[in-house]
């Protein structure tokens, strides 16, 4: 996959490499995707955190459940983020926003709220987090995230229901 930027609830707290016994999926921090692939990295301007705060923040906090361990067709693990409405409402209000960007690039009829375990076979992911299950956690912000292996890190991050500038760590090299 190409570089990209993408849209995510983090979960902190949650150490995926400690209780898988190995990296995690990718460079980018436990999280729910709620919208991506999204813009190039030089598409990211004063304007377009401005639009993505205020579709954070007319959004409400929300407290989730990772319940369950479960594999996408291919094989790819991930917990599944119940309940998925409130992930699902995100994703939407970013889509309604951006109609030229379809999450997941449109490849997906129905899109399950989740966070990717990477290709550890389930039974091996169930054994390592049953005892962790479910994750309790509150979906307080958004993170913009530069996705680029090796070069991975946060751009922003969202306030849900407050409104305010983005905070973080923007930068365009």
């Amino acid at each position: 996959m190409t570089p990209h930027t993408v849209l995510f609830v983090p979960v902190p707290g949650l150490e995926l490499a400690s209780l898988l016994g190995g990296p995690g999926p990718d460079d980018a921090p436990p999280h729910v995707t709620v919208f991506g692939p999204f813009v190039d990295l030089a598409e990211v301007s004063d304007e377009l955190l401005g639009e993505l705060a205020t579709i954070a923040a007319a959004a409400e906090p929300f407290s989730y459940e990772l319940s369950d361990v479960d594999a996408f067709p291919g094989g790819l693990a991930h917990l599944v983020a119940t309940p998925a409405a409130p992930f699902l409402e995100l994703m939407n209000r970013f889509g309604r926003s951006f109609p030229e960007w379809p999450p997941y690039e449109g490849r997906f009829a129905r899109v399950v709220p989740h966070l990717t375990l990477g290709t550890v076979p389930v039974a091996t992911a169930r054994a390592a987090l049953d005892s962790s299950l479910p994750i309790r956690r509150r979906a307080i912000d958004v993170t913009l995230f530069w996705w680029d292996p090796g070069a991975s890190r946060p751009l922003a991050h969202f306030p849900l229901g407050v409104t305010t500038r983005p905070q973080g760590d923007r930068t365009t090299e």
